[in-house]
């Protein structure tokens, strides 16, 4: 059931990732920064470290919402689940290493990209990329009329 496997995965991940936006926007949920903002980061409203693992703010929220929407939307067609997977495993292999270097560690001082951001980043691109790339036999559902 390849085409089942991509579709859930997409759905989970929207999930995880609409989750994660929605939890970034409570302050309750934010761990105090440190005192002084990353160098380079630019936008420090909602700044803070969600759940004491990772580190947001408000642009980050956006994204990730924005992500989760499309990941639940994708849910819908094996062939926009296999794209969604390919391009979330791109996504997140660039993420994880732009947040191993400094300067791009906050997207060019819009995102908090460093930290514990660098390893969810690098798992969702292993397995976004196993889901996009190496699920085998994947071919569109057909559709009964």
């Amino acid at each position: 059931m390849p085409n089942a496997a991509i579709r859930t995965f997409s759905l989970t991940l929207g999930f995880a990732l609409l989750a994660t936006g929605l939890a970034g926007l409570v302050p309750e949920l934010l761990a105090a920064p440190p005192a002084a903002l990353p160098p380079g980061l630019l936008v420090p409203v909602g700044h803070g470290i969600l759940l004491g693992l990772m580190p947001v703010n408000i642009v980050g929220d956006g994204l990730h919402l924005a992500l989760g929407l499309w990941g639940v939307r994708s849910w819908l067609s094996t062939r926009l689940a296999l794209f969604y997977a390919r391009t979330m495993a791109v996504l997140g292999g660039a993420l994880a290493i732009m947040g191993l270097l400094p300067g791009p560690d906050t997207l060019f001082g819009v995102v908090p990209l460093y930290g514990n951001n660098v390893w969810i980043h690098a798992a969702i691109f292993a397995t976004a990329g196993f889901f996009g790339f190496f699920t085998p036999n994947l071919r569109p559902v057909p559709t009964r009329r």
